[in-house]
């Protein structure tokens, strides 16, 4: 196989036994799908309707008028907040957590609630937090169990091994306030002390410099990628879209972090610039195909803190392309080159 189809099967997941495979053209195929007997669904009691407006209702009654009646409506209130959590997908989570269910989340934990002990009830759903919070099976929504757990739990009793490594930035100053004040000082370092050296970083994909620059020369190539970013334009609910894009940023991400700092802007003003551009500008930051990709953002926002660093630019195009574009802002852009600052007012 060439080098140019090598390329297309890789981007399209089109392996060569689909091209061979023979499809009738004439008459249609009429195989009927059996129903299967069961699908493994949990037909369990359908969660209460609930609003955010009533849960910050019932949480302000109980602060203004507290009584048995408004007190305990007020921990119902609680434990479906936490409830939700625990469903909320994963890849939203920040989202979440900044808008409105963030600052309910912030209500309850500058409750009276928070300082009171817990019900029999309450302290089983606690425990069954912390048991699911410790089974590796859970892994993959660790960051859900903790923010269920963090309304229901006083400083000391949720300990998280490497906080400042492990929690994502979003939720690590509410984990040091709520959990462990004690690493309070550790927050107020500069932001480039808590990064992870780039050696801790797995790398992002396999393909890398000469070999990933290939894609790049390629025209067809580049037309490829190029019309894969317009279909995620029309149609950003596209999971098969997302899933091909996602390699690509993989492998963009990977090269912005690879190149020397002294050839960044060289390589902005290639096709691969050009790229990566078109990525961020079609909002692609907004969709995670996989906890890879998760991973890969949170770990690109940590390290694209520090604008002084020579490679500053690079590491934030390869954040911006996890990013959703509305939700980054630049206080200041001192430290960073002209050159880019330029670059960042295109975007």
């Amino acid at each position: 196989m060439g080098l140019r189809g090598w390329v297309r099967q890789q981007l399209s997941g089109i392996g060569v036994s689909g091209i061979n495979e023979r499809i009738d053209l004439v008459e249609p195929l009429d195989t009927p799908i059996s129903v299967p007997r069961r699908v493994g669904l949990e037909l369990q009691p359908l969660v209460q309707p609930w609003s955010i407006a009533r849960l910050t209702s019932l949480l302000s009654e109980a602060a203004n008028q507290p009584s048995e009646s408004t007190l305990k409506a007020a921990r119902v209130a609680r434990h479906r907040l936490s409830s939700f959590w625990i469903s909320a997908p994963v890849d939203h989570l920040r989202q979440l957590y900044e808008g409105d269910l963030g600052s309910l989340q912030q209500l309850f934990l500058e409750s009276s609630l928070f300082s009171q002990d817990l019900a029999q009830d309450e302290q089983s759903w606690v425990n069954h937090l912390f048991k699911l919070l410790d089974d590796p099976c859970e892994h993959s929504r660790v960051n859900n169990l903790q923010l269920a757990l963090i309304p229901y739990i006083k400083p000391g009793q949720l300990s998280i091994q490497n906080p400042l490594e492990t929690i994502p930035d979003w939720l690590l100053p509410d984990y040091i306030k709520y959990c462990s004040p004690e690493l309070a000082s550790d927050l107020k370092k500069p932001a480039g002390l808590l990064n992870p050296s780039v050696e801790k970083m797995t790398p992002l994909a396999t393909r890398r410099g000469e070999e990933a620059m290939e894609w790049f020369r390629d025209e067809e190539t580049l037309q490829y990628m190029n019309t894969l970013i317009e279909r995620y334009r029309e149609d950003t609910a596209s999971q098969e879209v997302v899933e091909e894009l996602s390699g690509l940023r993989s492998v963009l991400a990977q090269l912005w972090l690879d190149v020397e700092p002294n050839q960044l802007q060289t390589l902005t003003n290639t096709s691969v610039g050009q790229i990566s551009k078109s990525l961020i500008k079609a909002g692609l930051g907004r969709s995670l195909s996989d906890e890879q990709d998760q991973l890969a953002r949170q770990q690109l926002v940590d390290r694209s803190r520090d604008l002084s660093q020579p490679n500053a630019p690079g590491v934030i195009l390869a954040m911006l392309m996890f990013y959703p574009p509305e939700r980054v802002s630049f206080k200041s852009t001192t430290g960073l080159p002209e050159w880019f600052v330029d670059v960042l007012n295109e975007l």
